[in-house]
């Protein structure tokens, strides 16, 4: 829903894999309510049917024609193609908006997976994807940190807008919150929680470069900027770093504070993400489906 409201065309929406509509009742009434959507409860489940076929929920939103993509046919993609491989010239540019609900887990070739969304896209064309973060070992081949979107979907491979967010979907509601870009913070930004966690990427087609600059973790970037020239600067730095660090989390393990646990109320021991957390920022409903790609920061609409 928030990624139709940042589309500027919705004509033709492609999606990865054949959708399956999940949210209950009670989380689709307070959507309608927190967006506007001049659409019934009742309505909207009449369009997805018994079958809960996410593309006539994307028909709702307004999406002119929607085709799934699949590497089979069994579930009756429009579609058949395995995204592990490039795209054939017919399928190029064609999308205004490209969805992802949680295959790129699931497909061995990341790097061409992410190259195939952008060249399914028009330029100006928005992606949403969502997939596994934290605690879904076994779900798929990967987990995905959200520093991986925030550097493939950059300006140099043609991407702009991009945001990340991060989502406790087994809670209705399910819980929401915005994880800023770990370069712009100049840290790391961790996650640890004991739920499964999902990660949603948004991001917006700005060009099509005819090279792909490959990501690097920014934090290393930075290292090998301020200790350039200076051999093994990059290793020394990093560990003299991070050792004051380990040296505590060590102390700490031989004294036994993992056992210290046990003592810990439960609202300290089943914490959600987020909480007193840098770099992580919680979201009511309102916020995140009305999150427009236009924020220049969390929160901060851009002047004018």
């Amino acid at each position: 829903m928030m990624a139709m409201r940042n589309a500027a065309r919705r004509d033709s929406v492609a999606t990865l894999g054949k959708q399956l509509f999940w949210p209950s009742r009670s989380f689709v009434s307070k959507l309608i309510s927190a967006t506007g959507l001049p659409v019934t409860v009742d309505q909207v489940f009449k369009a997805v049917g018994p079958q809960r076929d996410g593309s006539e929920f994307l028909k709702v939103l307004g999406a002119g024609h929607v085709d799934e993509i699949d590497a089979a046919e069994y579930e009756g993609a429009s579609i058949v193609h395995d995204m592990n491989v490039p795209l054939p010239p017919e399928h190029r540019q064609r999308y205004d908006l490209v969805f992802d609900g949680g295959c790129l887990e699931h497909i061995f070739d990341t790097r061409q997976v992410l190259e195939n969304v952008g060249a399914l896209l028009r330029v100006g064309g928005i992606f949403v994807g969502t997939t596994s973060g934290n605690n879904q070992l076994g779900h798929g081949f990967y987990q995905f940190s959200p520093e991986l979107f925030y550097r493939f979907f950059c300006p140099e491979n043609g991407w702009g807008s991009t945001a990340v967010f991060l989502s406790e979907h087994q809670y209705d509601p399910p819980r929401f919150w915005f994880a800023e870009d770990p370069q712009a913070k100049g840290y790391r930004i961790e996650v640890q929680n004991r739920s499964q966690l999902y990660l949603m990427v948004v991001a917006e087609r700005m060009a099509h470069p005819t090279s792909l600059k490959l990501p690097q973790q920014s934090d290393y970037v930075a290292a090998w900027t301020k200790n350039a020239g200076i051999r093994d600067g990059v290793a020394t730095s990093a560990r003299s770093a991070s050792a004051p660090l380990e040296t505590g989390k060590a102390l700490l393990r031989k004294l036994g504070a993992g056992k210290l646990r046990r003592l810990m109320p439960a609202v300290f021991s089943k914490r959600a993400i987020g909480l007193r957390q840098p770099g992580i920022h919680p979201m009511s409903i309102h916020d995140f489906a009305n999150y427009s790609l236009r924020q220049s920061s969390f929160g901060k609409q851009p002047a004018g």
